[in-house]
């Protein structure tokens, strides 16, 4: 039971059902203030959002995983991934393509 909105969670409101008052909840959330985000939880989606260094939260209509410092959200398995092995390979390689591409303009110049 809740007496007026402050005492649900995630944005809910409470709301008159019979005599008493209730935190009514939006899809995704459960508990008696609507304090549980399910795909936060054992078998939801970002499951192991906040295992791996994320912060897993309501935002409005649905969950979502926050990853901080040099993380970021794998998208495919949801969790977060430190900023390593393909994502730096990929950016390192752009980096050498440009560089490569200013070095042969550069002599392109002065030879001629």
């Amino acid at each position: 039971t809740c007496n007026d909105d402050s005492d649900c969670k995630n944005g809910v409101k409470c709301e008159p059902k019979g005599e008493k008052k209730f935190c009514s909840c939006k899809s995704g959330l459960i508990g008696d203030k609507c304090q549980i985000v399910v795909d936060c939880t054992a078998d939801g989606t970002y499951k192991g959002c906040e295992a791996s260094g994320g912060k897993c939260s309501y935002d409005g209509d649905k969950a979502i995983c926050t990853c901080s410092g040099n993380k970021k959200l794998d998208e495919k398995d949801k969790i977060c991934k430190l900023l390593t092995g393909v994502v730096l390979n990929t950016m390192c390689r752009k980096v050498m393509v440009q560089l490569r591409t200013l070095v042969l303009a550069n002599r392109n110049e002065t030879k001629g």
